[in-house]
């Protein structure tokens, strides 16, 4: 077994997945690296093959609802595979276009289908058509680079940044306390001692996975705190009963 555990999540640099994992890495006091994967199939196969591996899968937003393709993930594995953590994070979308872009000239913008709804009210509002992009930072990424068949981007912060953009508008979500909740996915939470991992309790190999996604919505809807929170241990069972 190695001494340092990999953290692994979905799309490229400037993900709001990615930024889950960063806020996970930093309530880990074993040593850990961070690796990106396409798709959150990869992110559970990572996580359910390799006993040196925690992936940060998004399952349900406060405004979106749940991530059907991530929970489908998730189910394809859950028994091979248990839930060591959770994370909630405070996402904040930002409008993106390429430098010289006005607003006037916005008619499609392009992101992730969970960003999009988490922002409907503005994209509404302006008449503007939605094209949907595997991820965030993806939707960024590609919209610098001229190729994307959309004028605007919603994205991250971090990821506008990154990729160049110009941000046209801020704080394009439709709810101040709009968070996104990520289980991360493992065979154990790395602690430091000596130079070894401490295994998770027994308790939490029977954590009770999710049946349905309307079911993970009812669960964990009214319990996600609206505070940037790293869950782990009793917090689990208290959340997964």
């Amino acid at each position: 077994m190695s001494m340092t555990t990999t953290l692994v999540h979905q799309g490229v640099a400037g993900a709001f997945s990615e930024a889950a994992a960063l806020r996970l890495q930093s309530a880990v006091t074993a040593p850990t690296v961070l690796r990106p994967l396409p798709t959150f199939q990869d992110v559970v196969e990572a996580a359910a093959d390799d006993d040196d591996v925690m992936g940060v899968l998004p399952v349900v937003n406060t405004r979106g609802g749940s991530v059907d393709t991530a929970l489908a993930a998730f189910a394809s594995r859950q028994s091979d595979v248990a839930v060591v953590g959770v994370v909630h994070l405070k996402v904040r979308h930002h409008l993106w276009t390429r430098p010289g872009v006005v607003v006037d000239d916005i008619q499609r913008v392009g992101s992730h289908p969970q960003a999009l709804a988490q922002c409907q009210s503005v994209i509404t509002q302006r008449g503007w058509a939605t094209v949907d992009v595997v991820n965030t930072a993806v939707a960024a990424q590609q919209l610098s680079t001229a190729n994307a068949n959309y004028d605007a981007a919603v994205a991250s912060e971090r990821a506008g940044q990154l990729y160049g953009l110009h941000k046209q508008l801020a704080d394009i979500h439709d709810d101040d306390d709009n968070t996104t909740s990520f289980l991360v996915l493992g065979k154990a939470f790395p602690v430091q001692s000596g130079f070894r991992k401490l295994w998770r309790t027994p308790h939490l190999t029977s954590t009770k996975p999710f049946a349905t996604s309307a079911e993970v919505t009812l669960t964990w809807a009214d319990r996600q705190p609206h505070d940037d929170a790293v869950l782990v241990g009793s917090d689990i069972v208290e959340l997964f009963g």
